[in-house]
């Protein structure tokens, strides 16, 4: 006889003056867990509330005729509580600052460049039988970044695309991530695309600064990885549209929890393995009218 609630909350608002916007955005989440692990102990159920807030300012300026730049500021809020065991209770924020420019010096070729700086803090927290608070997770990380990426027609049917992304972590080594592609128009009717891209990500907080008596932090974790390779046709006909598209994705160093006590001291978040995805898709639109 357990009542499982599932209820939810959100909400909206998005504003423009001139050359100035704001969007902003709440949620929150009332559900039910179920800890099968512990099952044969005791059982881990309860109610869990989750809750998020966002909100991003942004502004547009025109620095020249052929140059638009854009500046966002963003801070997102986060809340999760569990109202009985493990009685896990998070918060934390995240504060992103970002400027991008476009840029098109002539009509064959198109710029996008700019750089952003992150910085994440949280923690987490539960408490003992006797109500006594205990702190499993209390850090910060910032990171910074920065990317361009060209658009260049090189004929009237070949558009060549390539880009850079550096992004630099807190505690990790600076990371660079390329991406380059093209799309073919060999009719009018017909294109052809195919693109290659690298991309990363860093260990969150808890994964490298928990310290759970179930799950231990790992301060030694190095980002994910994963290469993509994608190569599609498309046909665009009056009242008809067809595309196929086959990717291959590569996700390399996985972040994962190794309970295996064997290789680790203590059940703790650790890298190893790969994942290979291979796709093919298909893709029909017919219009009536």
């Amino acid at each position: 006889n357990i009542s499982m609630p599932d209820e939810a909350l959100g909400s909206y608002l998005g504003a423009n003056y001139k050359n100035l916007r704001l969007m902003a955005s709440y949620n929150q989440w009332d559900n039910y867990y179920l800890i099968p692990d512990y099952a044969f102990i005791f059982p881990a159920h309860g109610i869990a509330n989750w809750k998020k807030g966002f909100v991003n300012l942004g502004y547009s300026l025109k620095a020249a005729k052929k140059w638009n730049m854009d500046f966002n500021a963003t801070y997102t809020r986060s809340t999760f509580k569990t109202q009985s065991w493990p009685n896990t209770n998070r918060d934390s924020y995240e504060m992103v600052g970002e400027w991008t420019n476009f840029y098109n010096p002539t009509e064959k070729l198109g710029l996008v460049f700019g750089g952003l700086f992150n910085f994440f803090d949280g923690q987490e927290w539960g408490f003992t039988e006797t109500s006594e608070k205990i702190v499993y997770t209390d850090a910060n990380r910032y990171s910074t970044g920065a990317y361009a990426q060209f658009n260049y027609r090189l004929f009237t049917m070949l558009n060549l695309i390539g880009g850079i992304q550096v992004n630099k972590v807190e505690g990790i080594d600076l990371n660079v991530v390329p991406r380059a592609g093209f799309i073919w128009y060999p009719a009018e009717r017909i294109n052809i695309k195919a693109f290659y891209a690298e991309a990363f990500r860093a260990p969150s907080i808890n994964e490298f600064s928990i310290n759970f008596p179930q799950m231990l932090g790992n301060p030694d974790l190095t980002p994910e990885k994963v290469n993509t390779v994608d190569i599609a046709a498309g046909y665009q006909g009056e009242q008809i549209s067809l595309g196929i598209n086959f990717f291959y994705s590569q996700m390399k160093n996985i972040i994962f929890q190794n309970r295996d006590t064997n290789v680790v001291p203590a059940p703790m978040y650790w890298n190893g393995g790969e994942v290979d995805f291979i796709g093919l898709e298909l893709e029909g639109k017919y219009y009536l009218t």
